[in-house]
């Protein structure tokens, strides 16, 4: 009977270490789980979707801190500031939250009752110029984008519909007097110098260091434009003060939503003969756990059990946010590098040595899953030696041809400059461009998939070509 009861015992104490087993196994799978999603969803944020996040983790969670001492003597913070305010290297796009102070300076900020193009065409109207000017002045606004910038060479806009140069550079000094000031302009530097014009403020120095000197304001070199320009420090803060003030994208407050101008999320600059990568940290805060906090835990004898619980609890939540934030930055730099490596001739030379590159093989050649490589991708910026990029538009699509594959993003520029170099008198057609495309790429092609790149570059069909030509012309 004894034996009997031992056995039980013995049976039950099984039972009981076994279900604590399962309970354990079951608790930490959860947690993983839990930890994978909040890994995976910090991965695929932007660094302005990070930081938002950051300040809600540290209004929930008490052990975690923003570290100030980080924040202030941060490098990033300090050279890059300057950089992103005059001219964010940015992308205009109505997509994400408000306009940033940087972006935008309260002197020239107002709401407008009608878009852009618009408001330069009203203003066209009401001014003395003459009728071929004027006309002109309305060829010239279909070319300007968002920011208000001039999209077109104006030289070859002239050779194209036979109009002689002068009055084309006539036509463009009169739209660059229009509202908002900067108008028409074709670069940073241009945009801030008619500003400056406009509004009464020019002065050789200023209109030296706008012209020459802009990559050193933007990197806080005060002490080198100084001498450069043989001037106080003080005159030189002077200076940056009136620029500060001028619009670098007098287009943007035009725009119908907001518009916010991207920051990168990684610098990529060539040193000697590689490339490095700098992480944009300057809107990121910087975490520590709660010091005071940590002494309470340390203190275990002086804490109720649920007390000490929920404190180990939180300490381990923001060890694990910390480290996920780590590792979301190494995941972008070890993504970044090997688009680099993959896509060296676009780093070296330009655009049009981007090659084709699919995500699923990329993903392979790193050793993660497809999905890893959309979410570290997506909504994040590098800023090339180029310009702005979007960390997805490295993965070019391809196009099967005849002889192989071609880069869709290729075929389009193609196409784009042959219509560009084309005689207007007469325009090339679908038909003339598919033949064009397969001497060039040495592989057949269909008519109807040129017409589809066509349209997605927004360029009419020949006729209507032909008719805006018979327009211009007529002016």
């Amino acid at each position: 009977m004894k034996t009997k009861k031992t056995s039980l015992f013995f049976l039950l104490k099984i039972g009981y270490f076994l279900n604590m087993k399962l309970k354990q196994k079951m608790s930490q799978k959860l947690f993983f789980s839990q930890n994978m999603k909040q890994s995976l969803k910090i991965l695929s944020l932007s660094n302005a979707e990070l930081a938002e996040d950051i300040q809600k983790e540290v209004l929930e969670n008490p052990l975690l801190e923003i570290d100030q001492k980080n924040e202030d003597d941060s490098f990033l913070n300090v050279s890059f500031r300057i950089y992103d305010s005059l001219e964010s290297s940015a992308i205009s796009t109505k997509r994400q939250t408000k306009i940033t102070k940087e972006s935008i300076f309260k002197e020239d900020f107002w709401i407008p009752e009608e878009d852009l193009k618009n408001f330069l065409v009203k203003q066209k109207e009401q001014s003395f110029y003459s009728k071929e000017i004027k006309n002109l002045i309305k060829l010239l606004i279909s070319y300007i984008d968002e920011r208000a910038y001039l999209t077109v060479c104006t030289e070859e806009l002239a050779k194209k519909n036979r109009i002689p140069v002068i009055k084309m550079r006539e036509a463009l000094e009169a739209l660059q007097s229009f509202e908002p000031y900067g108008v028409g302009a074709r670069s940073l530097e241009e945009c801030l110098l008619i500003q400056i014009k406009q509004k009464g403020l020019e002065e050789p120095k200023l209109i030296e260091m706008i012209k020459y000197h802009l990559d050193f304001l933007k990197n806080k070199k005060h002490l080198y434009l100084a001498e450069e320009l043989n001037i106080s420090l003080k005159e030189v803060q002077r200076l940056y003060q009136i620029i500060k003030k001028l619009q670098p994208y007098p287009g943007v407050n035009f725009s119908s939503e907001p518009t916010v101008f991207i920051q990168p999320d990684v610098y990529i600059y060539k040193q000697a003969d590689s490339f490095h990568i700098v992480f944009n940290k300057s809107n990121l805060p910087s975490l520590k756990l709660s010091s005071s906090y940590m002494k309470h835990i340390q203190k275990r004898n002086s804490l109720k059990k649920e007390e000490y619980q929920y404190l180990k609890n939180k300490k381990n939540s923001a060890n694990i946010f910390i480290q996920t934030i780590y590792h979301r930055e190494e995941r972008i730099k070890k993504t970044v590098r090997a688009i680099i490596n993959y896509q060296e001739d676009f780093f070296k030379k330009g655009h049009a040595y981007l090659k084709p590159l699919n995500m699923t093989d990329f993903a392979e050649h790193l050793g993660v899953n497809p999905s890893t490589v959309s979410r570290t991708v997506s909504n994040k910026y590098a800023q090339t030696p180029y310009g702005l990029m979007a960390l997805k538009d490295f993965f070019l699509k391809k196009t099967r041809i005849a002889s192989g594959y071609v880069s869709t993003q290729d075929l389009k520029d193609t196409i784009k400059k042959w219509i560009e170099e084309e005689n207007p008198k007469t325009p090339l057609s679908d038909e003339q461009l598919r033949k064009r495309i397969e001497l060039h790429f040495k592989g057949s092609i269909s008519r109807r998939m040129v017409a589809q790149y066509r349209i997605k570059l927004k360029i009419p069909e020949k006729r209507q070509r032909y008719r805006n030509f018979l327009y211009s012309h007529s002016l």
